[in-house]
């Protein structure tokens, strides 16, 4: 509890920066869209990729930052394609791994 607000204030400037972070060259990225979740939030960009003498095409990236029974974790995902459906139920399973992870039981 005490970490909570010092946590969220580390994660509010997280998004902040991932916002504003680089995209590859011969890419367009659009606006990013963030999604909070019980445990944290999920930052999700479209990437519109414009290859030399290629097709376009487009990709996700996904950024996870989250906090569960004391336990944070930073999750970067990119290339996603379709959707990132996928990469979000897999960030809800990490969640709740992290906030079972004990010394005790680490090694599992």
């Amino acid at each position: 509890r005490m970490q909570g607000p010092i946590y969220k204030q580390q994660v509010d400037q997280k998004i902040a920066q991932e916002a504003q972070s680089p995209q590859p060259s011969n890419a367009v990225a659009g606006a990013p869209i963030v999604t909070p979740y019980g445990w944290g939030s999920g930052i999700t960009r479209r990437i519109t990729h414009h290859p030399p003498e290629s097709k376009e095409y487009v990709d996700y990236t996904c950024v996870y930052f989250g906090m569960d029974g004391g336990v944070t974790f930073d999750l970067h995902v990119s290339g996603v394609q379709g959707s990132c459906e996928a990469t979000d139920q897999w960030a809800a399973n990490v969640a709740s791994t992290a906030g079972k992870i004990s010394i005790s039981n680490v090694s599992n």
